[in-house]
């Protein structure tokens, strides 16, 4: 994916999946990037 909508900001168009590692690695220009469990654990609080 590339440019989606960010779930943890809401932005529209900020959100990248590249899963470099494949350890599910994301980025957004506006939370910075993180692996798959950190999306998770921003997800659920």
């Amino acid at each position: 994916m590339f440019g989606e909508a960010c779930s943890i900001c809401g932005g529209k168009d900020r959100f990248r999946f590249d899963d470099k590692g494949v350890e599910g690695t994301w980025f957004c220009n506006q939370c910075r990037a993180g692996t798959g469990i950190i999306l998770v654990r921003k997800l659920n609080g």
